[in-house]
């Protein structure tokens, strides 16, 4: 990531708190809006990286936050989870480069997508390097996935899974408080050593609402929610 794209992130934090901050009054020091700008202010931090041993987990990111606060900040956010890790966090697009896009977090933990598929994390230490997504996700049926990690002498080594993609149930899940509908894509993928199950939330227009993905072994899966609905 560049530093332009850096400032970019920081200063686009600071306006919408600045702005927001401005045009509330002096009583209202509890509203939900200013506990939101807490949250922006700390965005993603501490939040992705192992919690100490018999410890609880961060606090959720998104408290105080809503729909309409999303909105108005103008900012692309995403919240993604680490259940092995306890780990949470909010993150906001730091690049685009043709169909790819990489999300940061504050304490510069990244995940960059194809078309909505998880291809690569960096800042775990067990990353996913790169991976060759599967067909849109529109696409029902079955495909092939490399998945490229480093070894323990830091040489890259590809793994390769048989995916079969089917629809799933159709259903509503709620983000932020509001209620959205959504019909479940599921990746059962295999390869000789091991297997995992991805899951997507699509909307009917198309969106992915929510999704579970696999990055590695060691790290497991990571769930991802879109806050921009």
């Amino acid at each position: 990531m560049t530093l332009r794209s850096k400032r970019t992130i920081s200063l686009s934090l600071a306006l919408i708190a600045a702005l927001i901050l401005a045009g509330c009054s002096s009583s209202n020091e509890d509203s939900p809006l200013q506990i939101a700008i807490v949250q922006f202010a700390k965005i993603g931090r501490g939040a992705l990286e192992k919690s100490s041993e018999g410890a609880a987990g961060p606090a959720d990111p998104r408290a105080g936050l809503t729909p309409s606060f999303v909105a108005k900040s103008g900012l692309d956010l995403l919240y993604a989870e680490i259940p092995v890790r306890q780990g949470r966090a909010l993150l906001t697009i730091a690049g685009r480069n043709g169909n790819s896009v990489t999300w940061l977090s504050a304490d510069k933990i990244s995940l960059t997508f194809e078309r909505d598929q998880l291809i690569a994390t960096r800042g775990f230490g067990e990353d996913l390097m790169g991976a060759n997504p599967g067909p849109v996700l529109s696409q029902i049926g079955q495909f092939t996935r490399d998945l490229v990690y480093l070894d323990g002498e830091s040489q890259p080594f590809s793994v390769r899974y048989r995916c079969t993609r089917s629809l799933g149930a159709r259903d509503t899940t709620r983000i932020l408080g509001q209620s959205l509908e959504y019909i479940e894509i599921i990746e059962a993928c295999k390869s000789a050593a091991s297997e995992y199950t991805n899951l997507y939330f699509r909307s009917n227009s198309g969106k992915i609402l929510q999704s579970k993905q696999w990055i590695s072994p060691e790290i497991g899966y990571v769930v991802i929610e879109n806050l921009n609905n």
